[in-house]
């Protein structure tokens, strides 16, 4: 069975302690839809380094705690990249369209592993910029398309 990937962040508690935690969403699918427990493992891919910690990449981790956020205890770095070395994709520019194509173009750039896509208004195109809120629904897509292809970085969108 194909093992979900789930995106997390580094937190640090009120003593100071880092830890990585899933944010809401994930956190209410894996504990109410997925049915997860105290112990269970799964994958995740921490995006950020907080809290002087830098723990960016592919994990494999426990479940520490289910309520209000899910919190993970990292057990091991996964490797998983490695096969893909040969692959180096770093920028992608691509012109502003409508959202059908650009979700689609923006899905398939996360999954070949690009670092930025680069968007910009052309001469001749309809649109000349998006707005927070399509950005933020190309982040969401950019973000499922990583979980899908566990890849170890989040790519980021520039307009």
């Amino acid at each position: 069975m194909h093992q979900r990937t789930f995106l997390a962040k580094v937190s640090a508690d009120a003593t100071g302690a880092a830890f990585v935690e899933l944010g809401k969403e994930d956190s209410r699918h894996l504990a109410q839809v997925l049915r997860a427990k105290k112990g269970d493992r799964l994958q995740v891919l921490v995006e950020e380094a907080k809290a002087g910690v830098d723990v960016a990449g592919l994990y494999k981790a426990e479940i520490e705690s289910l309520s209000p956020v899910v919190k993970l205890k990292l057990l091991e770095l996964s490797n998983h990249e490695a096969h893909f070395s040969h692959v180096s994709v770093s920028n992608l520019a691509f012109p502003i369209s409508k959202q059908p194509i650009l979700e689609l173009v923006c899905e398939k750039v996360a999954e070949l592993g690009a670092k930025r896509l680069i968007l910009w208004g052309s001469e001749r195109g309809e649109l000349k910029e998006l707005s927070p809120v399509k950005i933020a629904r190309l982040e969401r897509v950019a973000a499922s398309a990583l979980k899908q292809g566990a890849k170890s970085f989040k790519m980021n969108i520039i307009q």
